[in-house]
């Protein structure tokens, strides 16, 4: 299955798309990634145990009206493209019955997934950082306790250890 990065079309569909405004050529376009981070990229789902069935197999949930409008303002605010947009809703809509809570956050992971690997392993990887307490615990909560305080002593490091990098951080 192909990755939205690999659609040849990507990079027309979202230009100026929220995700890729500040892309400063990370992600080259119209380009294969470079060798050296594409077999980076390639580990992650063996690193986080996401190379294995999802266990046990969810249940289908009813919809749920309010998580699907969060969903929706989450993915207008990372895509451009609308089929994209659907695509990260969907991922999300599958992701929700497993922790009936989200986060932001949780969306802008599931989006850089999405780039970079086909809906079911972006979904297995979803999975399995959202279950395992192993992976960020208590990170993709509607209150993400665990993630602004983690968010705030990584803001102190940075600006302690490497001020540079944190003024940029502040500017962004």
């Amino acid at each position: 299955a192909r990755t939205m990065l690999r659609a040849n079309d990507f990079w027309d569909k979202e230009k100026g798309a929220p995700l890729l405004r500040r892309n400063a050529e990370f992600l080259p376009k119209g380009e294969p990634l470079p060798a050296e981070l594409a077999d980076r990229v390639a580990a992650w789902p063996g690193l986080c145990g996401a190379d294995a069935e999802v266990d046990p197999p969810l249940e289908p949930s009813a919809p749920d009206e309010a998580a699907d409008r969060i969903f929706l303002r989450d993915a207008e605010r990372t895509f451009a493209d609308e089929g994209h947009r659907q695509r990260m809703i969907g991922l999300l809509g599958r992701v929700w019955p497993l922790t009936k809570d989200y986060h932001q956050g949780l969306g802008y992971i599931a989006s850089l997934l999405l780039l970079l690997f086909d809906e079911e392993t972006a979904f297995r990887m979803l999975l399995r950082i959202g279950r395992d307490d192993k992976y960020s615990p208590g990170y993709w909560h509607a209150a993400p306790d665990a993630y602004v305080r983690d968010a705030m002593v990584y803001a102190r490091l940075a600006e302690e250890r490497e001020p540079e990098v944190a003024a940029l951080l502040q500017q962004a």
